[in-house]
């Protein structure tokens, strides 16, 4: 007799980080997301960018207004010098799964977005996002150092404070 064979059954795929954007640009991206994926993690890196519940609420209802039924859209905030606790407490309860920290000058728009050692004094937001259970997701890299240094450097700093685990 044979050996009996295993199988794994895989859902539809999920995407991590789509950046969706908006108007036409979202109206291409999203459904051709929608076709291969059933639900995707999406970046607020729109301008202006996606902060607080009423801007989470608005975006995945334009977002459900282009894609087919059954697609779900994971909601994100952009951590910006306008973050309060209380933002972040009201987009949880708004269906954001994280909030996404992008450093100045680390890609484009990150003009609403702030030094990595001004983020790393944040911890009254670390406090929130623990309270709301969302995810804290970090676009890793220090600019103010050289192309190949910045992960490191960023890295580097981010484990000298212990934010893993003073906030889990």
């Amino acid at each position: 007799m044979g050996e009996a064979k295993s199988y794994i059954v895989l859902p539809m795929p999920f995407d991590g980080q789509v950046h969706g954007k908006r108007g036409e640009v979202l109206k291409h991206v999203l459904p051709a997301t929608a076709r291969d994926f059933g639900r995707a993690v999406i970046a607020p890196d729109t301008n202006p960018p996606i902060m607080d519940a009423l801007d989470v609420l608005a975006y995945r209802e334009e977002i459900l207004g282009v894609v087919p039924s059954g697609f779900e859209p994971l909601m994100t905030i952009r951590l910006t010098e306008l973050t309060t606790p209380e933002r972040i407490l009201e987009a949880g309860k708004a269906g954001a799964i994280a909030a996404v920290y992008y450093p100045r000058h680390g890609q484009p728009s990150a003009q609403h977005s702030f030094t990595p050692e001004n983020f790393f004094k944040r911890e009254d937001w670390f406090a929130a996002l623990a309270e709301a259970g969302m995810a804290l997701s970090i676009h890793a890299e220090h600019p103010m150092f050289p192309l190949l240094q910045r992960e490191q450097e960023f890295l580097k700093r981010f484990t000298e404070i212990n934010l893993p685990l003073q906030f889990p």
